[in-house]
């Protein structure tokens, strides 16, 4: 999965510690960010993020290019999505959600969803990441084009109904990750969206 991809949706779903920082930053970020700009969306100052900078708030609108990060609260993050959808630069961009259940938790808000159902028109790659199967909620799963698969602790069982078009290709990806012994391994699913 580490290919540029283009006006994708894309879930990386891993336990704490399974690895999934790691992938993003150095498998697909590197391949990603020489083609498009990245701006790396949390809700705290991530200390794996350190060594990226920050783009004040009141200057994405000056944004051009590189990878970048910024960070609000859980309650703020529906203003910030709101802000992006009304930009005219965020085209051609890579937006990276880092746990992003803590903001989806109770429900996708219409920023959000605007900003999803745009990916084509302005060339957007989202990418969501999630502690485990059950916190990625159905509304962006439905629009997941790939799942990246780490080791959890629930199976994709807790989202079988979502996942009917590709239900047992995810529980078999998830079991083949599960089994390896390596603490780090990942698959993709294509969910055929």
């Amino acid at each position: 999965m580490s290919d540029p991809r283009q006006n994708k949706i894309i879930s990386i779903v891993g336990a704490r510690g399974s690895g999934k920082t790691y992938f993003l930053k150095n498998e697909v970020l590197p391949a990603i960010a020489t083609q498009r700009k990245t701006l790396i969306i949390d809700t705290l100052d991530h200390p794996d993020y350190r060594e990226i900078p920050v783009l004040p708030l009141t200057k994405l609108h000056l944004w051009t290019k590189g990878v970048y990060r910024v960070w609000c609260n859980e309650d703020e993050m529906p203003k910030l999505c709101q802000k992006l959808t009304s930009l005219d630069n965020i085209w051609n961009t890579n937006l990276v959600f880092e746990d992003a259940g803590k903001h989806t938790a109770d429900g996708i808000r219409r920023p959000l969803r605007s900003l999803m159902g745009d990916t084509k028109q302005k060339n957007i790659d989202m990418f969501f990441m999630f502690w485990a199967w059950g916190e990625v909620h159905p509304k962006i799963l439905r629009k997941t084009n790939y799942v990246e698969c780490f080791k959890t602790a629930d199976s994709p069982e807790v989202r079988k109904e979502i996942l009917s078009g590709c239900y047992t290709e995810a529980l078999s990806t998830w079991q083949s990750v599960m089994k390896n012994d390596f603490k780090y391994t990942h698959q993709t699913i294509d969910t055929g969206i």
